[in-house]
């Protein structure tokens, strides 16, 4: 064999081992690049096929619908109702029984659930009343950037005192020490009765509840002027 031949093969051999070895080293690599886009993929096309179901579902029909003019001037919401209408759906129709059947392959069920969430923490930590009046949701979604719907929210109005235009601390000024006494004993009583308060504890819902309660009467006593009251109570108690 003549030797520029042989000398060729023996190039040809050499290249065909390096590029092996190459395989050899850069294998991991490669393959965990390929399982991953193989990997994105899949998600992708699951993805697109779960909206495409979505779409088929009884959420997205047309009496899924909300009227935000119907629901602007409610005394209060529930979670529910903030959560249907923060995706335009009627609270009436969209309820979270209906999400939790397609919770978690559908994508719009995810979004509601964990709207949902961020606002029982809300609840949970005393930010929002069960009871959700709706100047004071607007006040919250403003601080904590909770994404709704703008066109309801530009329509809230703030909760006006309709009882009387005396500030609550003056209108007791303007009564007997005994009359006072008589009015704290009848705050403290209900609350302890009602809105299960604690004295002995440092931090209390009852006053955020006593407010969101009177608000849905179109009473405006803010949660620190009752809790104001009910520290006099207290002391008054001994």
């Amino acid at each position: 064999m003549p030797d520029y031949i042989s000398n060729k093969m023996y190039d040809e051999r050499v290249t065909a081992e390096q590029y092996y070895n190459e395989l050899l080293n850069e294998a991991d690599e490669k393959i965990a690049e390929c399982l991953k886009i193989a990997r994105l993929d899949y998600a992708h096309t699951q993805y697109m096929q779960d909206i495409e179901n979505d779409f088929r579902r009884p959420f997205h029909d047309g009496y899924a619908i909300v009227n935000y003019d119907d629901w602007i001037n409610k005394i209060y919401w529930t979670i529910e109702d903030v959560c249907a209408l923060t995706y335009g759906k009627n609270p009436l129709y969209v309820t979270k029984s209906m999400i939790d059947e397609y919770y978690p392959h559908s994508p719009f069920a995810r979004q509601y659930t964990e709207s949902y969430d961020v606002l029982m923490r809300a609840i949970t930590s005393h930010e929002l009343s069960d009871k959700i009046v709706p100047s004071q949701f607007k006040t919250w979604a403003k601080k904590r950037k909770y994404d709704f719907p703008t066109e309801i929210l530009s329509q809230i109005k703030s909760t006006k005192q309709s009882v009387s235009k005396t500030p609550p601390e003056n209108e007791f000024k303007e009564l007997s020490t005994r009359q006072k006494n008589t009015m704290l004993k009848i705050i403290y009583g209900l609350a302890m009765a009602k809105y299960n308060y604690k004295p002995d504890l440092a931090k209390n819902s009852a006053a955020t509840n006593m407010h969101t309660s009177l608000a849905t009467q179109g009473i405006d006593i803010s949660a620190e002027t009752i809790n104001k009251f009910l520290n006099e109570a207290k002391a008054l108690k001994g």
